[in-house]
């Protein structure tokens, strides 16, 4: 196969070029594409809020906390005419004596609390804050949101509380496949903004190494460094090509990402899920693994049913942790639909009894089976693990 013509550009080409480059890296912290869905949700909640004058909640479970400071920042933009903003702290809330006096003050005027890393508020002692909070939405101009990074934070909150939170929930997902990774890069640079400069990097191949980065730590923030710096180098050129462009960014992986063990889209949330969650999705992958070692053609072997998973998920309680056990196959179909829910396996079409529907998984089988040994997991869930017979 002949090799890619490098293309260069004329010196007002390079000028134009680099001045725009130099203003994208001015914007892209303010750029956030990953965003937009969760921040258009959450809007929408502040405006029936302010247009009702009742009281209202939600919750924003995410996986950055820059991702909630943005979104806390477009949420006091769109309130702070109408409403007073209050963010909340945990670490500051404990060293502030008049927290709670300060909550009481002027309780009938229009508020908007942003209650960041809420999850921290769980304890017994705790919860009763984040109850009087959401108690106040019932009787005042409140509205309260709680920013968390544990999936499941709501499962541990007292009764009490749960009967005051609003089921409104807004999810802050990790990137969950490549080809959105490429369109959220081209994104932060502006691309429509600055049609010269973008120009230019189309001509560019930088999706090898994209991938590169996506596999290693796919996280939004590290797209973004990585990016900027990119520009940076660019930035310092004299004369630009679509060559020195590709080495560029795969200098700034190569200086600016450790060479760790792959990181899967979902690393942070496996972290987060309960041991059966996890032993279910365990189960989704061995067997995928299985198929894949009897089937040459890749469409027979990227489907299972719902039945295999608790099939073989009842195989490894029984054989290796009997407190796994479970005595109904709806209990695991309704894990299935949660991690469904999380986007870590893909859930098909609705079919009469469940028990066949159909899911297969958005991500490669051996870069996932290498992010459940970084778990902690009881070395009989390991063990049983361990081992896939080729059928």
């Amino acid at each position: 196969m002949p090799s890619r013509t490098r293309t260069s550009t004329s010196v007002d080409e390079t000028a134009t070029i680099l001045q725009q480059m130099a203003e994208a890296l001015g914007l892209i912290d303010t750029v956030h594409p990953h965003l937009e869905e969760a921040e258009k949700k959450l809007l929408s909640i502040a405006d029936k809020f302010m247009s009702s004058g009742n009281g209202a909640s939600c919750r924003v479970e995410g996986l950055s906390n820059t991702d909630k400071v943005h979104l806390q920042r477009r949420l006091a933009e769109r309130c702070r005419h109408r409403a007073e903003i209050v963010t909340v702290n945990y670490d500051e809330l404990f060293t502030d004596s008049n927290c709670e006096e300060r909550f009481e003050k002027d309780r009938n005027h229009p508020r908007v609390f942003f209650v960041f890393n809420a999850e921290h508020f769980i304890s017994s002692l705790r919860q009763t804050l984040l109850y009087k909070l959401l108690n106040g939405t019932m009787l005042y101009p409140w509205l309260v949101v709680l920013a968390v990074n544990s999936q499941d934070f709501y499962g541990h909150l007292e009764k009490r509380v749960r009967s005051r939170l609003s089921p409104d929930r807004i999810c802050v997902s990790p990137t969950t496949d490549i080809s959105t990774y490429l369109s959220h890069f081209y994104q932060l640079l502006s691309k429509d903004k600055f049609p010269e400069m973008f120009g230019f990097l189309a001509r560019c191949s930088f999706a090898k190494q994209l991938n590169y980065l996506y596999q290693m730590n796919s996280d939004f923030d590290v797209l973004r460094r990585c990016t900027a710096l990119m520009l940076t180098e660019l930035i310092c050129l004299e004369e630009l090509t679509t060559e020195r462009a590709e080495s560029a960014l795969k200098f700034v992986i190569e200086m600016h990402v450790p060479a760790v063990p792959l990181k899967s889209p979902f690393f942070n949330i496996l972290k987060d899920l309960s041991l059966r969650q996890i032993a279910v999705l365990m189960c989704a992958t061995r067997l995928f693994k299985q198929l894949e070692s009897r089937f040459d053609d890749k469409a027979e072997a990227s489907q299972i049913s719902f039945r295999q998973v608790f099939l073989e998920y009842k195989q490894m309680a029984n054989k290796s942790y009997k407190l796994l056990d479970v005595n109904s196959d709806k209990i695991i179909f309704e894990e299935i639909r949660r991690l469904g829910s999380l986007g870590l396996l893909t859930i098909g079409n609705k079919t009469t009894n469940v028990s066949f529907q159909k899911i297969s998984l958005p991500v490669d089988v051996y870069s996932l089976s290498e992010q459940f040994k970084t778990l902690s997991l009881p070395a009989a869930v390991q063990d049983f693990f361990a081992h896939v017979s080729a059928m």
